[in-house]
C-alpha cells in the first residue's frame, strides 16, 4: 500500500512536470515576443537584469535560488535549468544550460504549480508593453538601445543567434 501510494505521487509528479512544461511551450509565440519588449523596457541607468538576460541570452527567469536559475526559453518556451559558472576569461558568470530530462520531476518545475503567473506569458508581454508605453514619454536619448537592437539582431520574433 505505503509502495503504491509512493509510486502514485511519482507518476502524478511526472505528470504535473509535463503539463507545467507543455503550458509554457504553448505560449511560444509570446515568449518570443519577450527579448525586444524587455529591450524597450529596460532602463539605461538602472539596468533590469532579468530583462537583461532575455535580450542578451533569450532565457527569463521564472524561479532561482542561489546559483540555479529555472528560465523559461524564449525561442522555444522550453522550461530550462541554467546553472551559473565562472569563465576563466573576465570573472562574469554566463549561464550554464540544462534541459533536464522532462520525465524525472525536478524540484524547480514543480514550484511553479504553486504560482504559474511567471509562466503567463500574456501578462508578461502586457506588463513590458505597458513599461515600454510609460518609457517612451520620458525617454530621451534612445540611440544605445536601437545599437543593442541591431547588434543583437533582435526582431519581434526572436530567434537565437547561432
Amino acid at each position: 500500500m505505503v509502495r503504491d501510494l509512493k509510486r502514485e505521487i511519482e507518476n502524478d509528479a511526472r505528470d504535473l512536470v509535463e503539463r507545467i512544461r507543455e503550458y509554457s511551450r504553448s505560449q511560444k509565440e509570446l515568449w518570443q515576443q519577450v527579448p525586444l519588449l524587455a529591450l524597450e523596457a529596460q532602463e539605461k541607468d538602472n539596468p533590469n537584469n532579468n530583462y537583461r538576460r532575455a535580450y542578451e541570452q533569450g532565457y527569463l527567469r521564472a524561479y532561482d535560488d542561489d546559483f540555479t536559475l529555472a528560465c523559461v526559453d524564449l525561442e522555444t518556451g522550453e522550461l530550462v535549468k541554467l546553472s551559473l559558472v565562472w569563465t576563466d576569461s573576465k570573472g562574469t558568470l554566463l549561464p550554464k544550460i540544462d534541459y533536464t530530462n522532462p520525465k524525472q520531476a525536478p524540484d524547480y518545475v514543480v514550484l511553479r504549480a504553486y504560482s504559474l503567473n511567471s509562466l503567463d506569458a500574456e501578462d508578461i508581454v502586457k506588463e513590458l508593453k505597458d513599461i515600454r508605453e510609460i518609457d517612451l514619454l520620458l525617454r530621451k536619448n534612445d540611440a544605445w538601445r536601437e545599437q543593442l537592437k541591431q547588434q543583437l539582431g533582435l526582431t519581434e520574433k526572436y530567434q537565437r543567434q547561432k
